[in-house]
């Protein structure tokens, strides 16, 4: 994850108090959304009634500017456009935070959050128990458990999310080996900051993640049911599972909002 001086760094701003925009320090909290727990429909007509929604991530970002869109594929790292940082702490091996996505209540990162006094456009949430980079990461994005329905039948489900080999692109050709690395999958953005968030020393940033888009794509019907009577949506690139993933990683599902 980026140091407040790699951001430093990266800004060429006033983080000495000498030029530039004033670095400024302030709470983060993140958690699920209000309702959740009554149930929803899903774009493919399922009745779904959580059981277990759990979110792990590393860190959110917070960015200066949008990529220009048609510019190519966008880098990881993004020198000179972070506004602010926001992590939680690491246990072990393990960093970042846990949110139970079926509770509207906003939980405190641990670490105070920094920045600039300047205005974000976009935010990343960043998918990861530590290095980003990282080929293999075991720690599970998201646990999440409950019933999907559809007429009369009713499908008892599962599903544990990582993200590593099991999610990675294959290159586009031999000659570009790098052209698609595990870091891309694991970071969701842009998060457009519509009209944009101003930071400020002493105020709060708070994410709200939406767990109903979720399953949004999935088709239970498609599933095989276990020995148990159970469905597990698989933790793969393809298919039922792909669709999975690209719903948990759509910015779609992740809204900021900050106060003083």
């Amino acid at each position: 994850m980026r140091s407040i001086a790699i951001l430093c760094t990266a800004l060429a701003v006033g983080c000495n108090g000498t030029t530039g925009s004033d670095l400024v320090t302030f709470s983060a909290r993140a958690g699920g959304v209000a309702g959740v727990t009554a149930g929803f429909k899903s774009n493919k007509g399922y009745d779904i009634a959580l059981t277990k929604a759990r979110l792990h991530f590393g860190a959110v970002y917070l960015n200066l500017s949008v990529p220009a869109s048609g510019a190519g594929e966008v880098p990881c790292v993004l020198p000179g456009t972070y506004a602010g940082q926001a992590f939680g702490p690491c246990d072990g091996s393990v960093c970042g935070s846990d949110v139970d996505l079926l509770s509207p209540a906003l939980t405190t990162f641990t670490k105070t959050a920094q920045g600039i006094a300047d205005t974000a456009a976009e935010a990343e949430v960043w998918l990861t128990s530590g290095d980003v980079n990282a080929t293999t990461d075991l720690t599970p994005v998201l646990t999440i458990a409950g019933t999907a329905s559809l007429a009369t039948q009713d499908f008892p489900f599962s599903a544990t999310l990582t993200i590593g080999p099991n999610h990675t692109p294959p290159p586009p050709n031999v000659a570009m080996p790098g052209a698609n690395p595990i870091c891309l999958q694991r970071i969701v953005t842009p998060i457009r900051l519509l009209p944009g968030i101003a930071l400020q020393n002493g105020g709060t940033l708070d994410l709200r993640i939406d767990v109903t888009g979720m399953l949004d794509n999935v088709d239970f019907n498609q599933l095989t049911a276990g020995s148990d009577g159970k469905y597990v949506i698989p933790d793969e690139a393809g298919g039922i599972g792909g669709e999975f993933f690209k719903s948990v990683t759509s910015t779609d599902a992740y809204l900021f909002s900050f106060r003083k």
